[in-house]
């Protein structure tokens, strides 16, 4: 498994907070490229491979970011040419999820389905104000947990299927509540002329709540954005900077992409006079992170840089931004990682409500309890099975892992 080397992670870190700087401030080139500050990172930039910054791109998913950038072309004038083909790929994609992100909105329009598109579009909308800033990735939409069914059978009617089921035909039986609870998503795929199509479709915006806002009051807090005649419902800047907060923690602070749309978030916020009231764990862990990359004034309210937590922050995300994208870490599976990711919960939320869901969702997997082919539940004996059976898979692949 590929791992950024730690000096030039920390030299990407303080360039990144150098773009940042730029975007804020358009008018600050001149003063940017000559400052004698930057003249030192500028050089041990210059010392790293373009390859190993183009797989850092990548693994970040900021290629738009860095493209066509002033700054990056007068400094790394050679990497545009490689990101070239990758800037057009994520652009189609992003222009594909577009399309697919205002089909389904109007599908659950015309079937009254209550629901909000969340991440993806709309935060690429409402953050840069241009469809395929954020490049490509999934559709994420909530709807109503009594509209849930339905809005299960508008998808399969319309050709997508379940991708792992996570959930099962009898959600109201006892171990479809099970499931409801554990998870928060599911995921459909399709495949259509422009390659596979991901839906998320939630019932609950993040596993974790840590005091979160509800679906209702999201719902009412809604924001209608307009992209000629089609409209869609979205969240609320505020609602949007704190679900970012949330799923960011949730990660570990693993991508830059999702760090830079917290710190656009907040500068929204702070433009708007947007005030947070109650801070959660997830909100002050996660903008302390975006701190560290964009030194943004607007982001120090929401932290206190002396705390134990922050510590915790500085530690793990400049482990796991330098590891593969949702990897438990540089040596794959292992039970000391597998308790650190339980551990990792326990510290982003104060919900004992959170804490039990961690406990039960790693001892009896809702993955053990459905059948991915008939979404029928196993019997009693079987889902033991199944999740032995898992374990005794995971043990073997860490006691005899192949060099």
């Amino acid at each position: 498994m590929k791992a950024l080397k730690k000096e030039n992670f920390h030299i990407f870190r303080k360039f990144i907070n150098i773009l940042i700087d730029y975007e804020r401030d358009l008018t600050n080139l001149n003063s940017i490229i000559y400052s004698k500050d930057n003249y030192l990172i500028f050089k041990s930039l210059k010392k790293i491979s373009t390859d190993e910054i183009v797989f850092y791109l990548k693994r970040h998913r900021v290629e738009l970011f860095f493209y066509k950038n002033k700054i990056v072309d007068i400094i790394l004038p050679d990497i545009q040419k490689k990101l070239e083909p990758l800037v057009l790929y994520e652009t189609k994609k992003a222009l594909d999820l577009s399309n697919l992100t205002i089909k389904i909105a109007q599908l659950f329009d015309k079937n009254k389905i209550n629901y909000l598109v969340f991440k993806g579009i709309p935060l690429a909308y409402k953050t840069l104000n241009k469809l395929s800033s954020r490049g490509n990735g999934d559709l994420d939409i909530i709807v109503r947990q009594n509209q849930l069914e339905t809005s299960i059978k508008l998808l399969e009617l319309n050709g997508f299927y379940f991708y792992k089921p996570s959930i099962p035909k009898s959600m109201n039986s006892f171990f479809g509540r099970y499931c409801k609870w554990i998870n928060y998503e599911a995921r459909f795929d399709r495949k259509s002329s422009t390659g596979y199509q991901y839906v998320d479709l939630h019932w609950r915006f993040t596993g974790f709540g840590d005091s979160l806002p509800s679906f209702n009051e999201c719902y009412q807090d809604r924001r209608i954005l307009s992209f000629g005649k089609n409209k869609l419902s979205s969240l609320s800047y505020k609602h949007e900077f704190l679900f970012a907060c949330s799923h960011s923690a949730k990660d570990k602070w693993m991508s830059v992409r999702n760090i830079l749309d917290i710190d656009r978030l907040a500068r929204k916020l702070n433009e708007g006079n947007i005030e947070i009231t109650k801070t959660s764990n997830q909100i002050k862990m996660s903008t302390f992170v975006a701190y560290q990359f964009t030194h943004s004034d607007y982001l120090r309210k929401y932290f206190n840089e002396k705390s134990l937590i922050t510590m915790y922050c500085l530690k793990t995300y400049q482990n796991t931004m330098r590891i593969a994208p949702k990897a438990f870490g540089v040596n794959g599976w292992t039970p000391l990682n597998r308790l650190g990711n339980v551990l990792h919960i326990f510290i982003i939320t104060n919900s004992l409500k959170d804490w039990l869901k961690i406990i039960l969702s790693n001892i009896i997997t809702p993955e053990s309890i459905v059948d991915s082919e008939s979404r029928e539940i196993y019997p009693i004996y079987k889902i033991l099975l199944n999740r032995i059976n898992s374990l005794l898979t995971a043990l073997r692949g860490y006691f005899f892992k192949v060099n």
